[in-house]
């Protein structure tokens, strides 16, 4: 009985890790289609990597406040804040994804901390519930308890990668839903030094 027992154990924590790797080597795979269709500015490409129910947060900066819109499809336009899609065009397709501590952006000497593609699968970021919350306090926001939970539920379940080269960046979000990666908010706001 104790051999059943072990077996079955073994059999599950096989079927657990097996499916774990595939998890990650479809995150690395996303994280690459992503950069190549917005390198290629391919909207069509971009649009595969949608969930037609999640959508994608774009958030950027109005003025001296952050905001965010929710989008089913990215277009590659000359008008705010769709301008700001194309600033990655041509941005190289090959890098390594490093783990650890994401780069960060200097307003002083208007810089990243350093380059290269970057994901720390350990730490969750809060991007639009605490713009949801500080808009709500500074601005007159409507946002509701409701929404505010459902953008944590997302920031959840994603992960945020810094891609940065000498002159490009891109950063964005990719979340774990429907056992695919998909993509799920655009960051224009970490390296705006504009408020």
């Amino acid at each position: 009985m104790k051999s059943l027992y072990a077996v079955l154990v073994s059999i599950f924590f096989c079927g657990f890790f097996s499916a774990q790797i595939n998890k990650e080597a479809d995150f690395k795979e996303t994280v690459f289609e992503v950069i190549k269709a917005f390198s290629e500015q391919d909207s069509i490409q971009l649009q595969k990597l949608i969930d037609k129910d999640i959508k994608v947060f774009v958030v950027h900066r109005m003025g001296v406040f952050d905001t965010f819109y929710t989008t089913s499809s990215i277009h590659f336009s000359q008008k705010y804040p769709e301008v700001l899609f194309t600033f990655s065009k041509e941005i190289p397709t090959k890098a390594n994804i490093r783990t650890g501590s994401l780069p960060t952006f200097s307003c002083e000497t208007e810089k990243w901390i350093k380059n290269g593609l970057y994901v720390n699968p350990n730490k969750k970021d809060y991007i639009l519930s605490k713009i949801a919350k500080d808009t709500n306090q500074y601005n007159e926001g409507n946002y509701t308890a409701k929404d505010i939970a459902y953008y944590q539920d997302v920031e959840k379940m994603s992960r945020r990668v810094v891609y940065v080269t000498k002159e490009q960046s891109l950063v964005f979000y990719l979340s774990y839903s429907k056992q695919k990666w998909v993509l799920t908010i655009l960051d224009f706001v970490t390296n705006d030094c504009s408020a």
